[in-house]
């Protein structure tokens, strides 16, 4: 009944214009530039290539000449670039690093200023990037806006590069169907170039406002498109995703020496138009979003003449739909759930979603991108989730992790984290654990739960790869543990008490062996791991920082260094990652100034980025390690939250002088603590974290100031209570 509650009020908070129902007018042609034209070919032909350039641009480094045509299935182009140097040792999402191309695409010269409001592009809008990259010709979507697939094989056709003439050729074939359009659609089509050179100081080269990806389709060049004299009929979905729009639109394009007829139905509504023999002429076929509901959503669509039969089926979304669909989903997916993990894991996705739904209606004025972020992350969620059953089996095979939706004590907030289990696990044994703190990015909780199914977006964590059991990677020999932490937080406050939350809920659970707890992050998730380790020293096995020494970041602070004496740190950073490896030489020689078992691994031709591979390289040189058990150490305190370690914790008065912090050095004899302080009138003493039992004997700064049981000492003035709940694991 909550549920539903949530669903209903999302629902009606997207209902703002009454209609009765659909409509069918005549789409008018958009404008063209005279002189430019893309030919009509029919499937397979070449003469467009030996025409006249489209398009030639030159500068002093790189020329290139663009051709292009249109046919009944796809728009083809040829790119011919002159370089002296192709150079480009990257691929997949860092393939615009090197020499690459960038083609942007309006394909119904339709976008406008308005529409992008939002920061999204029409489904017929995208920008492709292709590349003769490290593993050879690739290409991929640098924007669209379709949902996260990845574009069609048969885009990209060939890239070869000759050397001896120093050019390089691109052949795309684009499906007039991966831009969510068709053959006659529109009289001009929308169309940018960008040559992007980087091997060298070269300037890019451009042709229409695109500039190595960013782009405005409204802006771009218009090229009229070349119809053919045959008759054709193509229906295609204009917008059928009502993310922020008020009415969905199918365009039927028609051309027919007799009269065609155009049916349209959706639900119980059906409406028809005659169109003339003639010309093309095109029909928008028009369904206002609030006519939509799981009872009715989808239009189906017939055109009929003498010469011409043709139907297309379409389904309309909108946000409230999808949701309840999802709800569906999970729902029917639950009955079907092998485990109670996997029961508690789709409810807690679940409840993720319909917080962010239940949001919308207050963000979407100001912030209408959300909208469509939610909407993305429920179709990506749907396509990764199992298409009948659940089972335990698949995500042991695969070490896929489930998501853990918590109530924070903080603020009894809704937030949530990922944990991976160990492979075959067994539940009654043991294992490591490791947390991973995640870097900056997109400040929205469902784009950090997009990581938990789908890994495409980032490198480090989730591999979707069946595990071989001969060769079980680190990361899936233990727990990985990887918190929302309310996103960009830096891990503080909030963000860090959720982080310890997450931690408890796993170790109250499950089997984990505490003496091998490694912390670990990226770029942002680096400053977190630091900040928190070395603050917490007791707690961990090891850490492993990676790309986050930057000016922000607490690891540009030297005064708890000491802290972390006795742990082994793996710093990793690549090599043209910069501005963190200026950080990550300093840092690495203050660990070997004070004999840390530190070591800095600097990558060669990798940037801000944390791959897979390496990833696993670094944890497994920390998974040998257990916590230490030592009878020396120190602390420094700079917070009134952490304040010792060890079964020691200092009084910390606020404001703390950071010329001045609280501090301590313990030594440990047997039975007997020896405790050297500075800027401090109070101590507490529990002598079981300390390891210690029976009669024990303090000295406090030279003195002897208690010899007696076991049990806890306060020394001096007594601790003041910090403004949280100072929330540790155990």
């Amino acid at each position: 009944m909550r549920n539903g509650f949530r669903l209903l009020v999302f629902v009606l908070a997207f209902v703002t214009v009454r209609a009765e129902s659909i409509e069918i007018v005549e789409r008018v042609a958009g404008e063209k530039d005279s002189g430019l034209l893309l030919p009509f070919i029919e499937n397979g032909g070449v003469e467009w290539r030996s025409a006249a350039p489209l398009w030639r641009g030159e500068s002093l480094d790189v020329s290139a000449e663009l051709r292009g045509a249109t046919s009944r299935d796809f728009l083809l182009f040829q790119v011919i670039v002159h370089d002296a140097v192709q150079q480009n040792d990257f691929h997949g999402k860092n393939l615009w690093r090197g020499d690459t191309l960038y083609l942007s695409l309006d394909a119904r010269n339709d976008s406008s200023m308005e529409r992008r409001m939002d920061g999204s592009y029409d489904s017929d809008d995208a920008v492709f990037v292709f590349g003769l990259g490290s593993m050879g010709p690739e290409f991929q979507y640098v924007k669209s806006g379709r949902s996260a697939d990845q574009p069609r094989a048969e885009v990209l056709r060939s890239i070869v590069r000759d050397e001896a003439m120093k050019t390089t050729v691109y052949d795309v074939a684009i499906p007039w169907s991966e831009l969510s359009s068709a053959y006659g659609q529109s009289s001009a089509l929308g169309l940018a170039l960008c040559v992007a050179h980087k091997d060298r100081d070269g300037k890019d080269l451009s042709w229409g406002r695109i500039t190595a990806g960013k782009t405005e389709p409204w802006l771009l060049n218009r090229v009229a498109l070349q119809v053919a004299d045959s008759d054709f009929v193509t229906i295609a979905p204009r917008c059928v995703r009502l993310i922020n729009e008020p009415v969905s639109e199918v365009v039927v394009a028609v051309q027919s020496v007799s009269d065609a007829r155009i049916v349209a139905r959706f639900g119980n509504k059906k409406i028809i138009i005659d169109s003339p023999a003639g010309s093309a002429r095109r029909y928008a076929i028009r369904i206002p979003a609030e006519m939509v509901s799981m009872k009715a959503h989808q239009l189906q669509v017939k055109v009929v003449s003498d010469s011409l039969k043709e139907n297309a089926m379409f389904d309309i979304t909108t946000p409230a739909l999808i949701v309840e669909k999802f709800q569906e989903r999970v729902t029917r997916l639950r009955n079907s759930a092998d485990h109670s993990l996997l029961t508690e894991h789709l409810d807690s996705t679940l409840a993720v979603i319909l917080a962010a739904a239940e949001r919308l209606p207050l963000e979407r004025v100001e912030h209408p991108e959300r909208v469509r972020e939610l909407v993305n992350a429920i179709e990506v969620i749907s396509s990764k989730l199992p298409k009948e059953n659940m089972e335990w089996a698949e995500f042991q095979n695969r070490g896929l992790p489930l998501v853990f939706a918590f109530v924070s004590e903080r603020d009894r907030t809704l937030q949530f984290y990922a944990l991976q289990f160990p492979y075959n696990w067994n539940p009654e044994r043991a294992y490591p654990l490791t947390v991973y703190l995640h870097g900056a990015g997109p400040d929205n909780p469902v784009d950090n739960l997009l990581t938990a199914f789908d890994n495409s977006h980032q490198d480090t964590l989730f591999t979707e790869d069946l595990i071989d059991p001969e060769d079980v990677p680190p990361s899936h020999r233990g727990f990985v543990l990887a918190p929302w932490a309310r996103g960009n937080s830096y891990y503080r406050h909030a963000g860090e008490d959720d982080v310890w939350q997450s931690i408890a809920h796993v170790l109250e659970r499950f089997e984990v062996d505490r003496d091998r707890l490694y912390m670990t992050g990226f770029s942002m998730g680096c400053h977190g791991a630091w900040a928190l380790a070395a603050r917490t020293p007791d707690l961990w096995a090891g850490i492993n920082l990676a790309s986050g020494f930057f000016s922000r970041s607490d690891t540009r602070f030297d005064f708890f260094d000491e802290n972390v004496r006795g742990l082994p740190l793996v710093n990793w950073v690549g090599e043209m990652d910069q501005r963190m490896l200026d950080g990550a030489i300093p840092f690495q020689k203050r660990m070997e100034i004070l004999g840390v078992n530190s070591q800095l691994e600097v990558t060669p031709d990798l940037p801000h980025t944390y791959p897979y591979e390496n990833f696993q390289t670094n944890l497994g040189k920390l998974m040998p390690f257990r916590r230490p058990d030592l009878s020396e150490f120190s602390f420094v305190a700079d917070t009134d939250r952490h304040i010792g370690r060890n079964g020691i914790r200092l009084k910390v008065d606020l404001p703390i002088d950071i010329h001045a912090l609280p501090q301590f050095i313990c030594r440990l004899d047997g039975n007997t603590v020896r405790i050297d302080s500075k800027n401090t009138d109070g101590l507490e003493i529990v002598p079981h974290e300390l390891g210690l039992s029976g009669s024990i004997t303090i000295n406090w700064n030279g003195e002897k100031v208690y010899e007696g049981s076991d049990e806890t000492v306060v020394l001096g003035e007594p601790l003041i209570p910090v403004r949280y709940r100072w929330v540790r694991p155990f």
